[in-house]
């Protein structure tokens, strides 16, 4: 099934959050379908290194993962403001 032939008929926001680590399901995904939506959309592709569908192997340092959680909080703060 291929979501991208309903896009046109999403009234919505739409925000994706992606894992750029995820190797299950590449970010790159969520930006290609981004680039599907019609001109004009509000739509939003947000990219965070604290979410994957697959176990990351090499651990992070700390002041990585506080800038991640607090590009993740940005996010929530966007996904808040549409309620």
């Amino acid at each position: 099934m291929d979501p991208t032939t309903y896009l046109a008929r999403i009234q919505v926001p739409v925000r994706l959050i992606h894992g750029r680590e995820d190797r299950l399901i590449p970010f790159t995904e969520s930006l290609r379908i981004e680039r599907k939506f019609p001109p004009g959309a509000d739509v939003r592709v947000y990219l965070t290194g604290l979410f994957a569908h697959s176990q990351r192997e090499d651990k992070r340092r700390p002041v990585h993962e506080i800038r991640e959680q607090l590009r993740f909080f940005r996010i929530l703060s966007d996904l808040l403001s549409l309620v």
